[in-house]
């Protein structure tokens, strides 16, 4: 008899709570990932980490957030067009009355959407530190037939707009992949840039480096 009433109350509580992997908890913090369009410049990119500052100043149980410009927490890469910030919440006895953090993400999610000027993803940080950036899951999609870059992105963004019109499957999709981003080719002469860099020193290495990062707290 023990163990069927073990047993039923295991069942009853698959029933009731959530049959994922891993529960999503509260580790007091969220990612914020920001994408523009491609080739955009970068005063429009601080513009964007601008509008955020502004957003997370007004939400009650934020300390503070840090700002990576041109990163993708989501890929861990470099990328001219899109800017990933941290958000730190309030210790737990700092946080106001009735803040969670389920509430706190669809509140920016809600927030972000408003602004045009760029595609954004709030999403909690993995469950397991160091296996993946953010909760949910990843897919790579494959282009064996060689189609091209070009069909490829069709395929993605078709993939991701079933994905989100599925009722209850999808919160957010996101990806980084742009088959259109514009490219530049550069001859640099090294020998001169070497002896320019004796006047200019650091100009080169800035030319090839546009990351910066901010550190922000609500006044």
């Amino acid at each position: 008899m023990r163990v069927f009433v073990c047993v039923g109350l295991a069942a009853t509580a698959f029933a009731i709570y959530p049959t994922t992997l891993l529960p999503l908890e509260d580790q007091g913090f969220c990612i914020l990932v920001a994408r523009l369009p491609a080739g955009v410049s970068q005063p429009r990119l601080r513009q964007v980490s601008a509008d955020v500052d502004a957003v997370l100043r007004d939400i009650p149980g934020i300390k503070g957030w840090v700002t990576i410009g041109s990163y993708s927490a989501l890929d861990s890469a470099k990328l001219a067009n899109v800017l990933t910030a941290f958000v730190m919440y309030q210790d737990w006895e700092h946080r106001p009355p009735g803040f969670s953090q389920a509430n706190l993400l669809a509140d920016l999610q809600k927030r972000f959407l408003a602004l045009p000027s760029a595609q954004f993803a709030v999403l909690p940080p993995s469950p397991i530190p160091g296996l993946g950036n953010a909760f949910g899951f990843q897919m790579v999609i494959e282009d064996r037939g060689g189609a091209g870059i070009n069909e490829l992105q069709k395929t993605v963004q078709e993939m991701l707009t079933k994905a989100q019109n599925r009722p209850g499957f999808l919160r957010i999709g996101f990806t980084t992949f742009n088959a259109n981003s514009p490219q530049l080719h550069l001859d640099i002469d090294r020998t001169m840039a070497k002896l320019a860099r004796r006047h200019h020193e650091g100009h080169f290495a800035d030319a090839t480096d546009l990351s910066w990062i901010e550190l922000c707290q609500p006044v």
